[in-house]
Formats: C-alpha cells, sequence, structure tokens
C-alpha cells in the first residue's frame, strides 16, 4: 500500500483512549495516514482491515459486537458510522451551547489558546454558518482586557480573522511593555545629590580627616607641639636652651 503514498509513513499508534474525545482525535490521525500512505485509493475491505489493524485489539473487540447486514459490513463509511455511535454519546445541542457562551478568558491564558478552545466548542453546536460571527462574539464579550474589548466594539468591520490580529498585536506589546518596565526597575536610575546632603558629606569626611590626623599625631617632648611622628618640626635645628642641635632618633617615639 505505501507505493501509492509516502513511503515508510508510520500508522498512529492505537486507540487505548477508550473516550469521545480520544476517539476524534485517532480517527483524524488515521484519516491522514490513510490518504498520506496512499490507502485512501485502496477498496474499502481493505480500508477497514487497515482501520482494524490500527485501532488495536479493544477496538476489533468492540467492532465484533457491531451488527451489520451483508453490505454494510463491506463499507468503510458504515464501519465509521458504527463506531461514532459507540463512543460518541447523543449531543445536547443546548447544554453544549450554553457551554460555548459561558467560556471567558482565563487569568494568564494566551488568546491563541482561548481561540482554540472556543472552536473546539463551537464544533458541538451546530451553528452553521454563524460558527466564525460567534466565535468573534465571544472572543470580544469573553477577553479579559476591558480596555482591548472597547478597541474591537469600535470596529465597524470586525471579522473573526480581524479580531484575533487585534488581539494578538494587543498580547505582545503588553508583554514587551512587562519586559520593559522589569529591565528599568533591575537598573535603578541615580539621582544627584542636594546641596544639604553635599554639605553633610563634606562634614563626615572632615570630621573623618580630623579623627584621623588624631589618631596619628602626639604631643611630641622636644618642641611641645602636636604633629605625627618623625614630623617634628626641631629636627637639625639648634636647641635655644641648650645650644645643641637636635638630632632625629627613630626610637625615640
Amino acid at each position: 500500500m505505501e507505493k501509492y503514498g509516502v513511503v515508510g509513513l508510520k500508522p498512529p499508534q492505537p486507540l487505548t483512549t477508550l473516550t469521545a474525545e480520544g476517539y476524534k482525535k485517532w480517527l483524524q490521525l488515521f484519516q491522514l495516514y490513510l490518504r498520506a500512505s496512499g490507502g485512501i485509493n485502496q477498496d474499502e475491505e481493505t480500508q477497514i482491515a487497515v482501520l482494524l489493524h490500527c485501532m488495536g485489539e479493544q477496538c476489533v473487540e468492540i467492532y465484533n459486537t457491531f451488527n451489520f447486514n451483508d453490505e454494510e459490513e463491506k463499507k468503510f463509511d458504515s464501519v465509521i458510522d458504527q463506531f461514532n455511535k459507540y463512543f460518541i454519546p447523543i449531543q445536547n445541542e443546548c447544554f453544549n451551547s450554553h457551554i460555548f457562551f459561558s467560556r471567558n478568558q482565563l487569568d494568564g491564558e494566551k488568546i491563541d489558546s482561548y481561540v482554540t478552545e472556543l472552536k473546539k466548542l463551537a464544533s458541538d453546536c451546530n451553528f452553521g454558518e454563524l460558527k466564525n460571527r460567534l466565535i468573534r462574539d465571544r472572543i470580544v464579550a469573553g477577553i479579559i482586557d476591558s480596555r482591548l474589548r472597547d478597541r474591537l466594539l469600535r470596529e465597524t468591520d470586525l471579522t473573526m480573522e480581524k479580531c484575533i490580529m487585534i488581539c494578538k498585536s494587543a498580547e505582545i506589546i503588553s508583554e514587551q511593555t512587562q519586559r520593559f518596565q522589569t529591565s528599568e526597575s533591575v537598573h535603578p536610575v541615580y539621582k544627584k545629590k542636594s546641596l544639604s546632603q553635599k554639605i553633610e558629606l563634606g562634614r563626615c569626611t572632615t570630621n573623618k580627616n580630623q579623627n584621623e590626623y588624631r589618631r596619628k599625631s602626639f604631643v611630641c617632648s622636644r618642641c611641645g607641639g602636636q604633629h605625627p611622628k618623625m614630623k617634628c618640626p626641631a629636627f637639625n635645628k639648634r636647641c635655644s636652651k641648650c645650644n645643641r642641635f637636635v638630632k632625629m632618633i627613630v626610637n625615640q617615639f
């Protein structure tokens, strides 16, 4: 069968999630595989065999419970209809519509995810030609950003596609603004010091220098003054009392 389509294409995994949603997803994958592999060109009995082989053992047991006449058992669409009846329960159209019109955008939910969810819900409501229009209306009514809603309501030719585009653009701008504000908070702006701060800083600096000077200076026994070590002004000068030169003695301090 591979000679009709893509060589080496792998079939979907057997259906193990036996729910309506799981069955719908699997059936879509199988239909894509059947077309891509060329199986769509095979006779219906071969297509049924491929279907049952891909679905797996559990679904073959379900198939064995179906009641077919001789004609239906050989028709691919008849087999699919039986599986649809088994997996997909009778839809309550009113209930599905209620779920759709009650679905609002959640906190932190991206617009793409919100639109995808609305489209899924709308597929079970049988809206027909009104589907896109109702999805557009639900987006406008259900988005969190009230300012964005006001902008959408001002559009006179708002289609579903245009509505989604505007919402995506607003979402991107909002994310960029938040990143910019975050980067500003990481790098604070340093303000110039006021005159009073400068004066106070000068006082602190002067006091510090004075304290440092006092800590290093002492009262000299030779000149009677206060000066740092080894800085006596009387060194190498003649004493007025004994008429001798005052020599620098390192160990005197």
